[in-house]
């Protein structure tokens, strides 16, 4: 009865080994594959992180620009893109091409972020032409010496040395000019327009040369007609604050930035789980080789009393 009973618990130990290889074979075939995989997620996140760190320098350099640059006499006099600018255009130019050879790639994890990364791509293009239409807006609104607004210090200059015209209502409608400039308050542009129209009322009323009366009138008609234009381009601009350029220059900003945080998330908590599902693993077998351990100390302490 002895040796049936030993050969049995023989017979037992070895189905254990065998339980116990088997289930460390798998183990390290999942662990293989999740390391893989953290491997993998670990240059989907670099590459995600490249793309969030870049959109967020682009967005910042067109904030900084319409902040200061936009305010400088160099931007409008010159024809040369600003510092900022080429730094806007730089960092563009790069998260385009860098977002451009990602989908056009092999990789097996772009298909993962496939969508996401065409809709970036298509915010991208839409920021790039709203900046850029911004630019020209602010080009043609102009400053103290250049554009529209240069065109009112024209015809504000040439009146101010004229006789006939009356310095105390010139200087009034200079003065809400600069108000409407600094605040782009509509109310100040019906102001300069209701005084406008009294000193064009006034020139027909004085005696003077005809060709005289007619550059005065002139003048005044088209600073008139200027500050419309401006009104006009700040409100395309956005200057009023209720809708134009700017303000779907911010949306855009904040859905770029929503989307690169998105997909930031997304392969971040990819990578997690898999960090997990390895964690799992080790414990898993570490618990199956502890159990192992005691089963096989058990039956050994068994079989050596049955073989005495």
């Amino acid at each position: 009865m002895k040796n049936p009973t030993v050969a049995y618990t023989w017979r037992k130990v070895i189905r254990w080994f065998y339980v116990y290889f088997v289930a460390c074979f798998l183990i390290a075939v999942g662990n293989f594959s999740s390391f893989r995989q953290i491997e993998d997620h670990d240059a989907v996140l670099e590459k995600v992180l490249d793309i969030r760190q870049k959109s967020m320098r682009m967005t910042l350099a067109a904030q900084e620009f319409l902040s200061y640059e936009a305010h400088y006499e160099d931007f409008h006099k010159s024809r040369e893109a600003t510092p900022i600018m080429k730094e806007y255009h730089k960092i563009d130019k790069n998260l385009e091409l860098y977002i451009s050879s990602i989908l056009t790639s092999n990789s097996s994890w772009k298909v993962e972020y496939e969508t996401d990364l065409d809709s970036f791509f298509k915010l991208l293009k839409t920021h790039r032409k709203t900046f850029s239409k911004i630019i020209t807006q602010l080009k043609y609104r102009g400053s103290q010496n250049s554009g529209m607004i240069g065109d009112l210090q024209k015809r504000t200059r040439a009146l101010a040395t004229d006789p006939y015209i009356n310095i105390v209502s010139l200087e009034r409608m200079k003065l809400l000019e600069k108000s409407y400039l600094l605040s782009a308050d509509t109310s100040d542009f019906y102001k300069i327009r209701e005084l406008n129209h009294q000193m064009q009322k006034d020139i027909k009323n004085i005696p003077m040369a005809e060709n005289h009366r007619y550059t005065l009138l002139n003048n005044l008609k088209r600073y008139n007609s200027t500050l419309l234009k401006i009104v006009n381009v700040d409100l395309t601009i956005g200057f009023r604050g209720d809708k134009g350029l700017t303000l779907n220059l911010q949306k855009n900003t904040e859905d770029i930035i929503n989307l690169s945080q998105k997909m930031y998330n997304e392969a971040k908590k990819e990578k997690d789980d898999w960090l997990s599902y390895s964690r799992w693993l080790s414990v898993i077998f570490g618990t199956l080789s502890i159990s192992v351990l005691l089963v096989l100390s058990l039956t050994s302490h068994e079989l050596l009393g049955k073989m005495k």
